[in-house]
């Protein structure tokens, strides 16, 4: 059996703020970061926070400026969630 490859991953380690409509969200930070998206450590499974909610996350602390990118959850573990990169 051959497994799909994996993108290659860059670890990172930055702080992270995600929000949702309906004040749900979640700070956190970033455990490596891919083409497509980032796993973001929370130290715990965020309440409210579903597979497919769309929302927007903005890196904190960044010399670059302060954009805002859109992002989907795409997995959701006791220790944090993945998000995909939406297209602006």
């Amino acid at each position: 059996m051959t497994l799909p490859n994996r993108e290659v991953r860059i670890e990172l380690n930055t702080r992270i703020v995600m929000s949702f409509i309906g004040n749900a969200g979640f700070i956190g930070n970033t455990l490596d970061i891919s083409e497509s998206g980032v796993m973001i450590i929370t130290g715990y499974k965020p309440p409210g926070i579903r597979i497919g909610a769309i929302g927007i996350f903005k890196i904190l602390h960044v010399e670059i400026g302060q954009k805002k990118q859109s992002a989907k959850v795409v997995r959701i573990t006791d220790q944090g969630v993945a998000i995909s990169f939406l297209s602006s």
